[in-house]
């Protein structure tokens, strides 16, 4: 587990900050759902000052969650739809693959949280939406020609974290061969015959 944060004197924002950057933490190294006492032993403060902070631990998991929005979302970046498709492909797939690798430890988590706090569900679903109108704006020029009223579905599901989590983490493929099979796929269907009026 990584070392504990030295303690030091904390207003109190900067030590609800601190316990909401230590769970984060904690989560995203692969610890699972971190518990009270390693919260505070983290960020270098009792395990009684999480509770002065945060009514429960949902409350944190519901602030954590937030905190984790705003770094996925600062990745959706915007992709010209006027750019060559190849280009837009590639693109995506990266854009992709730098969210997963933010998620990868935390989401499994937040799953968890959202099947039973409708705050964390409602900021997940945020996210997603956000993420899935970017893939909207991307390839609109696709979209808007094909014929197949779920092409958005499809090219949402390719590049979600969850494809390349099965990729990854249940195939063990390389990186290299997950970019690989996310651009075969994505190229096939923004490009498939049957798509366009």
């Amino acid at each position: 587990m990584p070392d504990a944060t030295p303690r030091r004197r904390r207003n109190p924002e900067q030590t609800r900050a601190a316990l909401v950057e230590s769970a984060l933490t904690l989560a995203s190294g692969g610890y699972g759902y971190p518990t009270a006492r390693e919260i505070a032993a983290h960020a270098g403060t009792s395990e009684r000052s999480v509770y002065v902070h945060f009514p429960n631990l949902d409350d944190l998991r519901v602030a954590v969650g937030e905190v984790q929005a705003e770094r996925v979302r600062a990745l959706v970046a915007p992709i010209e739809s006027a750019q060559p498709l190849p280009e837009r492909i590639a693109a995506a797939v990266e854009q992709s693959m730098d969210i997963y690798r933010l998620q990868r430890h935390v989401r499994p988590a937040g799953l968890v949280a959202a099947a039973r706090i409708p705050a964390v569900d409602a900021s997940m679903a945020a996210t997603e939406d956000r993420i899935r109108s970017n893939w909207a704006r991307t390839f609109s020029p696709e979209i808007e020609r094909s014929t197949d009223a779920g092409l958005l579905d499809a090219i949402d599901t390719v590049l979600a974290w969850s494809t390349i989590f099965h990729l990854l983490e249940r195939r063990h493929l390389p990186e290299s061969a997950c970019t690989a099979i996310c651009t075969r796929m994505l190229t096939a269907l923004v490009q498939a015959p049957g798509g366009r009026r």
